[in-house]
């Protein structure tokens, strides 16, 4: 059951990042603003309500890409500090 459940999750994790892949190409293009669910499910692939199950909103999508923004951020900060010593 378990091998089960981690097959399951891995999918969540590559259709979650398939669909920040789009977001990311979408904001770019045509900013917060301009973006639009439909334009990131259909880059994505998916249908608008098939991406309300990974986010609640292009908002909390654009909110995930800016977490994952700091992450490399503070993760780059912290090598440098690490080589520096």
């Amino acid at each position: 059951m378990h091998a089960k459940l981690q097959r399951r999750q891995t999918l969540t994790d590559a259709r979650r990042a398939l669909v920040l892949d789009a977001a990311r190409t979408v904001f770019a293009e045509a900013g917060i603003e301009g973006a639009s669910i439909r334009e990131i499910a259909k880059r994505a692939g998916y249908t608008p309500g098939a991406i309300y199950s990974y986010f609640e909103s292009k908002e909390a999508i654009y909110a995930a890409l800016l977490d994952e923004s700091l992450l490399r951020l503070q993760a780059a900060v912290a090598e440098v500090a690490v080589s520096e010593r």
